[in-house]
């Protein structure tokens, strides 16, 4: 029989198990983690494997021009998060004019799958996306967690590299802060090419701590992600607009 889980917020016995030993509290959506595994560290291949079934490759076309990037499955509503260059200019899905793009459930590349979302909503300063899919439901949720990063931890991404397909790349937290315009970024050593924008970022947790957002061009080694915490805040500000299925 397997051990009844609490949540240590409101004691509900009401939980679901997420990926990495997470848990989420179905009476008051706190996410936990058992303290028995917060010491554990994975491997980039055991993150990869766990996480690969709730990655999606994006293909959009921006100004009649073709783009690739990443996005995660991140609710079990049909949210996806992704980068919103690469969408259209629109700001929001407010008209009646759909707004679609096609995404790839890779699972292996055997059993790669089309779904077709729509954009729900985008803040193009903050750079970020929630598009829906009611076929994204399927998959299991990667948690957006409130996560201490410090610099020189490891960490790895996952993208889709140069529009071919999923892959995995490690480095470390080259900065934890670095301030670029008006906007904070965590800077990663991981070498990610074109592609990987809306892909995550993960901890040795298997934590996300960020999405890529992009690189500094000339720069192999200096790549530029957005933190949980500003993910986390814009997710909980649109994630309430779902849309009817396709």
């Amino acid at each position: 029989m397997d051990k009844q889980i609490y949540c240590p917020v409101c004691g509900s016995p009401h939980t679901t198990a997420k990926l990495f030993n997470t848990y989420k509290c179905d009476s008051c959506d706190t996410t936990f983690k058992l303290k028995e595994s917060l010491n554990v560290d994975f491997s980039t291949s055991d993150i990869y494997k766990k996480t690969i079934s709730s990655i999606l490759e994006i293909n959009t076309i921006v100004n009649g021009e073709e783009q690739f990037g990443t996005g995660i499955v991140v609710s079990d509503k049909g949210h996806i998060l992704t980068c919103a260059h690469l969408l259209s200019n629109s700001t929001e899905n407010e008209s009646k004019v759909k707004n679609f793009c096609d995404a790839i459930v890779a699972k292996g590349k055997t059993n790669e799958k089309i779904i077709k979302t729509e954009l729900i909503s985008s803040d193009k300063i903050l750079d970020l996306a929630l598009l829906y899919s009611e076929e994204a439901k399927k998959y299991p949720p990667i948690v957006i967690p409130n996560v201490y990063i410090k610099t020189g931890e490891h960490i790895c991404a996952i993208g889709n590299s140069k529009g071919e397909g999923l892959c995995v790349v490690d480095g470390i937290i080259s900065d934890s802060c670095r301030i670029v315009g008006t906007n904070d970024y965590i800077v990663i050593s991981a070498p990610v090419t074109s592609g990987y924008s809306g892909g995550p970022v993960f901890n040795a947790k298997g934590e996300v701590i960020g999405i890529i957002k992009g690189g500094r061009d000339g720069a192999v080694a200096m790549n530029y992600a957005i933190s949980s915490s500003i993910i986390k805040s814009f997710f909980n500000k649109h994630s309430a607009r779902i849309l009817p299925p396709l």
